[in-house]
């Protein structure tokens, strides 16, 4: 564990993560007389929470918190923001196992909750560090982008640095925007920049585009860019690969 991965630290980047009490008006009077019940019986008999868990979509709905985010990427969904109500309602400090429960025996929209919930429960540093491999690490390992991208969310930050690095590139492959990472700006570093330039190597030599936001990353070490490698695939004898290296090194001239 490092110096990001207690507890409270995961309050301080809240971006992608819903808010306590966010989902109240988005719901109608039905949906939200059976989310109060559901609270409620959560509140009282905390071992409830594993039936009414798995119905939240049905009986919340599953719509974007925000229109624009059309699956919840970056602001998340109705139902995560129903599912931490509940997450909650359970008796501090929540236990591990139960949200490792929740996650492992839980869908996608199950497990994505309890990723986005993780910046608002009350968790120790030990509890953090079994969250990171049983619940954020697993994440990263898949190719859900609804996964991934709620894995980073402020729940990164109980992972190490490597595996943060990968789960960033592994967006430009699930063409998940970057504005569902928090805290990019600050905790991005050289190694995460150097990983994003071997991607647009990679691209450019198979004659594709690279990645239209890389620059949000590769600009905040100008000095990598340009690379020798593209510089020499501006004079390529194929077309297509000049054509690529163009748009990566003069993204200004494309408009991106």
């Amino acid at each position: 564990m490092t110096g990001r991965t207690d507890g409270p630290s995961l309050r301080l980047i809240t971006a992608g993560a819903p808010r306590p009490g966010q989902v109240w008006p988005c719901l109608d009077d039905r949906q939200r007389a059976w989310l109060t019940q559901a609270v409620e019986q959560t509140r009282h008999t905390p071992e409830r929470i594993e039936a009414v868990f798995p119905a939240v979509g049905r009986r919340c709905g599953r719509a974007p918190l925000r229109r624009p985010d059309r699956l919840g990427l970056v602001h998340g969904t109705i139902d995560d923001a129903a599912r931490l109500e509940l997450l909650l309602a359970l008796p501090v400090p929540v236990s591990a196992s139960v949200l490792i429960g929740l996650y492992r025996h839980g869908d996608t929209g199950e497990r994505r909750a309890v990723l986005r919930a993780l910046p608002w429960l009350e968790l120790t540093p030990a509890k953090c560090s079994m969250l990171a491999g049983a619940v954020v690490a697993d994440a990263l390992r898949t190719n859900d982008p609804r996964l991934v991208a709620a894995a980073l969310g402020p729940a990164a930050r109980l992972i190490g640095d490597d595996l943060w690095h990968d789960g960033v590139v592994k967006t430009f492959y699930l063409d998940i925007p970057l504005a569902a990472v928090a805290d990019l700006e600050q905790r991005a570093d050289l190694e995460l920049a150097r990983k994003v330039l071997h991607l647009v190597h990679e691209r450019v030599a198979a004659g594709r585009d690279a990645p239209v936001h890389v620059h949000r990353i590769l600009d905040l070490f100008p000095k990598l860019m340009p690379s020798p490698a593209l510089l020499i695939e501006l004079e390529a004898a194929d077309p297509r690969r000049r054509a690529a290296a163009h748009r990566v090194v003069f993204p200004v001239e494309h408009g991106r």
